[in-house]
């Protein structure tokens, strides 16, 4: 693994023209200390990198792609999305489960010209919490399906670092994955509500403001399944809204300890019919996030997406004034889809 980072450090591809740069000993050094700290995080085991894409770009995962293109079939995906779809690449699937994304973009330390994007991805299986929510609404001696038909396995953690091929495809720098148990999946916060709670986040009350969503361009992935909109399509649609259309983020101009994007992604877990459910709320908005230019610091502004059965998206934005002291500005969005 040493080895395999030493080479992929030694040569950068900067946004823009492709050319290669070789970055001096202490920027490397640095760099790898970065990575380290993100990547072999307590509980966490590194992956190899090129493991994970042996069997990536399939038809069968990409059944949309231009088969005249001289693109890689993931140009264009955002890191975020990318590594949702990683995540599902690697683990057996499961009908209920929720996801919770964090993103942070920066750059190389006393270099800004390349990017690496710094992406955790948790999925929370919510199948055995289904199950005790339907046996306890089904009448006594009432059989109700297998364990197997709700979903069985751990929750889990993945992390990934990207930096970019050609600017057009995220790549996998490094990764690790973590196996959570019971108690740490209980612990953990999803957007103001627990991870492994039925009811999904809901994001703050307040006067919502019907707003024009980003365009999305069609996905060369599944985007949708039972009618509804993939996981990975809510990731990238939360994902254009917040960059206000843009393939990417700004770069923060310093490593920052909080992400700059939280994802919430619940998938099929409240209510009788197939569900999604989706909201963002990233600890900082930058100027022009969400459509707003010109909004207090101190202030919070949400953003809402809802969808239900074949309908249009819905947009919907709500400015909220922070908790006193707080002088971070908050941006969400909620996409919403019930069949």
């Amino acid at each position: 693994m040493r080895h395999f980072l030493a080479t992929s450090l030694a040569l950068l591809f900067l946004a823009g023209p492709v050319y290669a740069v070789v970055l001096p000993d202490d920027m490397r050094a640095a760099l790898e200390q970065r990575y380290d700290t993100f990547v072999i995080a307590p509980g966490f085991t590194e992956v190899e990198s090129p493991a994970l894409l042996e069997d990536w770009d399939t038809d069968t995962r990409f059944p949309n792609r231009d088969p005249d293109s001289f693109e890689r079939s993931d140009a264009g995906i955002n890191a975020a999305t990318k590594a949702l779809m990683l995540l599902l690449s690697q683990e057996p699937l499961l009908p209920h489960a929720r996801y919770r994304i964090t993103y942070r973009l920066d750059s190389v330390p006393d270099f800004g010209g390349y990017t690496n994007a710094y992406v955790e991805v948790t999925r929370f299986n919510l199948g055995p919490v289904r199950r005790v929510d339907v046996a306890d609404s089904t009448p006594q001696g009432v059989p109700i399906a297998p364990a197997e038909h709700f979903g069985i396995g751990p929750s889990v953690s993945w992390r990934f670092v990207m930096g970019w091929h050609q600017s057009r495809s995220a790549d996998v720098v490094r990764a690790s994955r973590s196996v959570l148990s019971a108690a740490q999946a209980e612990a953990m916060d999803c957007l103001g509500a627990p991870c492994m709670a039925m009811e999904s986040p809901q994001g703050p009350g307040g006067e919502w403001q019907p707003a024009t969503a980003p365009s999305i361009k069609p996905a060369t992935y599944i985007a949708q399944e039972n009618g509804m909109a993939t996981a990975a399509r809510i990731c990238e649609l939360l994902y254009r809204d917040a960059s206000a259309g843009q393939d990417q983020l700004e770069a923060l101009p310093m490593h920052a300890a909080e992400p700059q994007l939280t994802f919430v992604i619940s998938m099929n877990i409240e209510g009788q019919d197939y569900a999604t459910d989706g909201l963002t709320a990233p600890p900082t908005a930058a100027p022009g996030r969400c459509g707003v230019r010109h909004l207090d610091a101190a202030s919070r502004l949400w953003c809402r997406y809802s969808r239900v059965a074949a309908t249009p998206w819905i947009l919907s934005r709500a400015a909220l004034m922070p908790r006193p002291k707080s002088r971070q500005r908050r941006v969400g969005v909620r996409v919403f889809n019930a069949a």
